[in-house]
């Protein structure tokens, strides 16, 4: 069952909220389609956060990306 996480894409103004079938580890690489066919990112940091009773709809981390170094 996939998660759905807020992720913020360094150079990039929009929060998007994506999902993954599991929280991506800090050096991943993350590929968003919606960004192009080359869209790839490194996880540079992950914030988890407490879900809110009832709410299971929240996202319980927000992932911050950076363009990929290669």
């Amino acid at each position: 069952m996939a998660e759905i996480y807020k992720v913020v894409v360094s150079g990039h103004d929009k929060i998007r909220e994506l999902s993954f079938v599991h929280c991506p580890r800090i050096g991943e690489t993350v590929v968003i389609d919606s960004l192009g066919s080359n869209a790839r990112f490194m996880v540079r940091q992950i914030t988890h956060h407490a879900y809110a009773p009832g709410a299971n709809h929240v996202p319980n981390a927000t992932i911050t990306l950076e363009p990929h170094p290669w």
